[in-house]
């Protein structure tokens, strides 16, 4: 990545990774790919740090993206409660992919709009809508204690604080939005555009048709 101009080509290789990792590894995230994951995501993130230290500006690239990485990363600490939920001591390997995702979340934020706000914080309360506002509670009580559904829970508890315990929870995002964010991908894929550009693509009202 030596330049500015060259971004382009990163752009379209994150882009198919992102879209590989949503359509193919979420669904059937277990422990070995979430550690594989994990560290792949770290990677990305290391290197537009350093680039951004070197006075190149990313933002065009990765705040897209960011969010998504929030909930993979998310995904794979719930892969990783397995042990913690069996009463188990988690393994050596396990405890490092711990403290990496402790490291990612950091450096979330270091590339977010507003580094002097977590970027974790300032996300949770969505997740916890997308996640579980629309389950009643008779389908969380008989949610298996291994499900994905039970360790996401389990693994966003372990971050929560009063603070988040206080925050009103929007409502969850709607089709109209996920519609709406998926037309900025394709948009962006066909020009480079700026964050500016994609966060007024995504307030775009979108119609029926096209969420049929």
């Amino acid at each position: 990545m030596p330049a500015t101009e060259n971004f382009s080509r990163v752009d379209d290789i994150l882009k198919k990774f992102m879209k590989a990792v949503k359509d193919h590894v979420m669904d059937g995230l277990d422990l070995e790919l979430a550690e594989i994951l994990v560290n792949a995501l770290n990677e990305i993130l290391s290197i537009l740090i350093k680039k951004q230290s070197e006075q190149v500006d990313p933002s065009w690239i990765i705040r897209p993206h960011l969010k998504d990485m929030m909930l993979m990363i998310l995904k794979s600490l719930a892969v990783f409660q397995s042990f913690m939920l069996q009463g188990k001591p988690d393994p050596d390997h396990v405890k490092e992919a711990k403290k990496l995702i402790l490291q990612l979340f950091g450096k979330l934020t270091e590339l977010s709009e507003d580094p002097s706000q977590p970027f974790l914080d300032a996300n949770i309360a969505q997740v916890i809508a997308d996640s579980f506002v629309h389950k009643n509670s008779d389908q969380l009580s008989s949610v298996s204690l291994q499900s994905p559904t039970w360790r996401l829970f389990h693994a966003l508890f372990d971050f929560m604080t009063a603070e988040h315990l206080q925050l009103e929870l929007p409502e969850p995002e709607s089709i109209f939005t996920q519609q709406a964010r998926k037309r900025t991908q394709q948009q962006s894929e066909l020009k480079q555009v700026t964050f500016e550009e994609i966060k007024e693509a995504e307030e775009e009202p979108c119609t029926i048709e096209e969420v049929a």
